[in-house]
């Protein structure tokens, strides 16, 4: 197999896995936004639900506290226990149509906040009287109103969701005591869940449904003509029926909810199980459509019953899928460009080789001619100068393509590091882009959080420059060691740093003596002390208290010796002993490669001879203590 054949392979299988990180990078990206929307829709019908349900307990609290507080029906409560224990079914029935006549107009005042009923059972859990049934009472509840059961056992109050013989509702029943302590029984405050419908439709301009599950009746229970409310089998899920209203259809709701739904329907399946809040979505119609389950618990079980799920529309995850296609297209086409660039270095390379090969055999083949044709040489002797000169020619042109192949060789090393260096700068301009794109969508893009993106991505394309002059000077091999005032170097350092602390409000102090010169590598120092003080700005970039970098340099024992510090709270000490090695960083992983700090120390123990150390320390700044980092460099003078 040639050489030109396994290139191509290499480089076939470095493009594919290139495409295969970008598609994953791009998949996780979209997968977040897309969660990020789903959850804002999760907590946007939660709270929808807990603001109904505030304003519910509220509404029941408050017919609790009339109830009470109203002696005449006290009395009456007590009247109706004593008759039904003496059996006078005659004095219990004239109560009951008392305590009815004494009720109506508070009910039909209850009726108005929504209350559906207003319920009355002694304490064998025997109904007494129902306000929303005025000739249904005397049944035993006892095995279908375990929340009545419970208040009559422990005299406690309970509210939720229960069932009921015929209607489920979310309910508030308490106890009634009178002013002698005597237990009269528990009554109820209730809520339909129809209620619920109305006001996620026409308040809050959402379409709702109410499942219920089919066991919280018997299933003859079903069947029935007097239940209160009208139920039929959801399109969300076979053991759930819906609640239908005014503002619910079959066509609409059922029919046409079974088709958009069919793909879904495993995953609603398995995320019901879990029991918890839940969202998907479903692009339907070139529409994004959420669908998003909350789950009801029943009041004394506290296992989900009944959930409420909405429907609405968000274009955003739309975008999003279409935002990540438009990405990969594009990081295919860069790919391509690179790797195809690469194949040619490649290709030159080989060509190269070739030729010296070639030169080789060329000289070989002479040498040969020269040993067979030694005792011509007498003859040829005035010829051999002009001999000589030509294949003199012939080796500078060999040495010029050898040169020429090292050049390339290098090159080609040097593009690969540079696709190293600019892999995570490109991925956080990507994402920040992509992050700011998608808030904007979303009207949450603050200006703030637009300039603070921007320079974070002018950062990473100036990092992206950067790198190009580091490798440049590799290449050329400018490092040179000078002697210089350590003064102007750090005026230097600070013109260059300028900006971010004006930006950023840095509080900067500097004392350096005017009259310290020093013999080392000048330009490598001043990237040593950027890469502190990019590391110190990193850090104390979302502190809100005054913002503090100090700096000195002294000369003790012919050594220079600076100490860099800064307030942003110092250094988790389980990981300072490897904040120097490389790859090595504490931020996320687009914001930084964990480069700076290993590039510092190897500048200046390799380059300068020096050493580089870091601690914790007590920071006094304005009459206030801080902790903070403090990284000392010590170098020879000389």
């Amino acid at each position: 197999m040639s050489k030109k054949i396994k290139n191509f392979i290499i480089i076939t299988i470095l493009f594919i896995v290139a495409n295969g990180v970008a598609y994953y990078i791009t998949q996780f990206n979209q997968e977040k936004r897309i969660e990020i929307i789903l959850d804002k829709h999760s907590q946007t019908l939660q709270t929808y639900y807990e603001i109904l349900k505030y304003n519910q307990h509220n509404s029941a609290d408050i017919a609790y506290e009339e109830t009470i507080n109203n002696k005449r029906l006290l009395e009456l409560l007590s009247k109706a226990n004593s008759f039904k224990n003496s059996n006078d079914i005659k004095s219990l029935n004239r109560v009951r149509d008392e305590v009815k006549n004494l009720l109506t107009l508070k009910y039909k005042e209850y009726k108005k906040r929504g209350i559906l009923q207003y319920h009355f059972v002694f304490p064998d859990n025997k109904v007494f009287l129902r306000m929303h049934k005025i000739n249904k009472y005397g049944d035993d509840l006892t095995h279908i109103r375990s929340d009545f059961k419970y208040v009559n056992e422990y005299k406690k109050s309970i509210r939720g969701f229960a069932q009921g013989r015929t209607a489920h509702a979310f309910r508030n029943v308490y106890p009634i005591v009178d002013k002698d302590n005597n237990y009269l029984g528990a009554f109820e405050v209730s809520f339909s869940s129809e209620l619920i419908q109305e006001y996620f439709t026409h308040i809050k301009q959402l379409h709702t449904h109410f499942l219920v599950n089919k066991n919280i009746f018997e299933s003859k229970t079903w069947d029935r003509d007097d239940l209160v409310l009208k139920y039929t089998p959801s399109a969300e899920h076979k053991d759930y029926m819906l609640t239908l209203t005014a503002q619910h259809s079959k066509q609409k709701c059922i029919i046409n909810n079974a088709k958009k739904l069919e793909s879904l329907k495993n995953n609603i399946d398995l995320m019901m199980l879990k029991n918890e809040q839940f969202s998907l979505f479903k692009i339907f119609n070139k529409k994004s459509q959420i669908i998003s389950f909350y789950p009801i618990k029943h009041n004394i079980t506290k296992k989900p019953v009944a959930w409420i799920v909405s429907y609405s529309y968000d274009n955003a995850i739309k975008k999003a899928v279409e935002n990540t296609f438009y990405v990969r297209i594009f990081s295919v086409v860069v790919f391509l460009l690179l790797f195809g660039f690469i194949y040619f270095i490649l290709n030159q390379k080989e060509i190269l080789n070739q030729m010296v090969d070639e030169k080789t055999k060329s000289l070989s083949n002479i040498n040969r001619e020269l040993e067979e044709s030694e005792h011509e040489l007498q003859l040829i002797n005035e010829n051999l100068e002009k001999k000589i000169n030509k294949e003199v020619q012939k080796n500078r042109e060999k040495d010029k393509a050898l040169f020429e192949h090292t050049k390339m060789a290098a090159l080609g090393e040097m593009i690969a590091n540079i696709a190293h260096q600019w892999r995570q700068p490109l991925s956080a301009i990507s994402t920040n882009i992509t992050a700011m794109q998608l808030k904007k969508e979303l009207g949450m893009l603050e200006d703030d959080e637009f300039v603070k993106g921007s320079e974070m991505i002018n950062e990473n394309v100036q990092y992206l420059s950067r790198t190009i002059d580091d490798f440049r000077n590799f290449i050329r091999g400018n490092s040179k060691k000078e002697n210089f005032n350590l003064k102007d170097a750090i005026n230097t350092f600070i013109n260059l740093t300028s900006s971010y602390i004006k930006h950023e409000s840095i509080n900067m102090e500097i004392k350096v003596d005017k009259d310290i010169y020093v013999t080392t590598l000048k330009n490598e120092l001043n990237q040593s002390l950027l890469n502190l003080f990019n590391n110190s700005k990193d850090a104390l970039s979302d502190k809100e208290y005054d913002k503090y970098i100090y700096m000195d340099a002294s000369i003790k024992n012919e050594m220079l010796i600076i100490n860099f510090k800064d307030n942003a709270g110092g250094i988790d000490e389980n990981i300072m002993d490897k904040i120097f090695e490389p790859y090595f960083t504490t931020k996320h992983q687009s914001q930084g490669t964990g480069l700076g700090l290993n590039m510092t120390y190897r500048l200046i123990s390799e380059g300068m001879k020096g050493t580089i150390s870091v601690s914790n320390e007590i920071i006094n700044y304005k009459g206030i203590e801080y902790k903070g980092a403090t990284f000392t460099i010590t170098i020879p003078l000389n």
